[in-house]
């Protein structure tokens, strides 16, 4: 028998106290994304000595939990927290967890059982919950990622992925969205040369890290849309699932931008001229091409 989404439900574990309390507590600082939310579970669970609650791996922003993530969109289907979708000024996408009051809730319900570990994650939680994220991002990286990492083997892979995603972006003639993609590559690119002078370690492998799964990222979606390119099946634009994915690079891009501008390594890309986005006449008459297509839909 079919069961209705509205009718199924949500079987939450009682581990989700600790991203409950995370967000409680980092909520009011500024936006609070997944990469920060991650982050704070780890430190509280490693310098709290509560491993037990979550398992971590590598990932190219440091450790991240594939359970914790999941738990977050449980957390949201079933109302306990929730997150915001928007346009930044800039006119970047963002996404930001707020506690609902049924998460609130469900928070009080758990403390009882939980008592001793909740003090432990509370002493970690204070000292980091109002921190900015690419400082905490700094602190686990150096204190927890970095070791002999071999920086030929990564600049070398990470500029064949970039060079073939862009490649493949580029032979897509009818998308709105590949003109952003191609910006972020080409961005990511730049941003990769520059790295090849950097000698910190943390800030090479944070940038390196994220580019390469920012690139990982658009691979993905480009798998998605290449029945579209071949003649087959429907455009995903306006599919909720493919616009999510795209705020996920967003997302990526937009921490890789913060990152390199605010340890020098590159410029924002709002401080560059765009001319140096286009290697030729043929990719900036591309570009015109699906803006100018864009500009005409939004008018009819």
């Amino acid at each position: 028998m079919h069961v209705s989404t509205s009718q199924q439900r949500i079987e939450l574990h009682d581990r989700v106290w600790l991203p409950l309390l995370a967000i409680k507590l980092a909520q009011d600082y500024d936006l609070l994304g997944t990469v920060k939310v991650q982050k704070l579970v780890f430190l509280a669970l490693v310098e709290g000595k509560l491993m037990q609650w979550y398992p971590f791996r590598k990932h190219a922003y440091g450790p991240y939990s594939p359970s914790l993530k999941m738990d977050l969109i449980l957390l949201e289907m079933d109302n306990l927290i929730k997150v915001e979708r928007g346009i930044s000024a800039k006119g970047y996408y963002f996404r930001d967890f707020q506690l609902a009051e049924k998460g609130e809730e469900k928070l009080r319900s758990l403390k009882d059982e939980i008592l001793e570990d909740w003090k432990k994650a509370l002493k970690v939680l204070d000292k980091w919950a109002g921190k900015d994220r690419n400082e905490i991002l700094s602190y686990v990286y150096e204190k927890y990622v970095i070791k002999d990492i071999k920086y030929d083997e990564i600049f070398k892979s990470v500029k064949a992925d970039l060079d073939s995603s862009y490649t493949l972006w580029l032979n897509i003639c009818d998308c709105p969205y590949a003109c952003d993609i191609l910006a972020f590559l080409e961005y990511c690119k730049m941003v990769f040369k520059a790295l090849q002078k950097v000698k910190d370690k943390v800030n090479k492998s944070v940038s390196l890290r994220t580019i390469e799964d920012l690139t990982s990222l658009t691979f993905s979606l480009y798998k998605e849309c290449y029945p579209v390119i071949q003649g087959e099946g429907k455009c995903l634009l306006n599919e909720e699932a493919f616009n999510k994915d795209f705020l996920e690079i967003e997302e990526y891009f937009l921490f890789l931008e913060d990152y390199v501008s605010r340890y020098k390594i590159f410029s924002k890309l709002e401080d560059l001229d765009f001319s140096v986005f286009f290697k030729d006449e043929e990719e900036t008459r591309f570009c015109l091409q699906k803006l100018q297509e864009e500009f005409e839909k939004q008018e009819l």
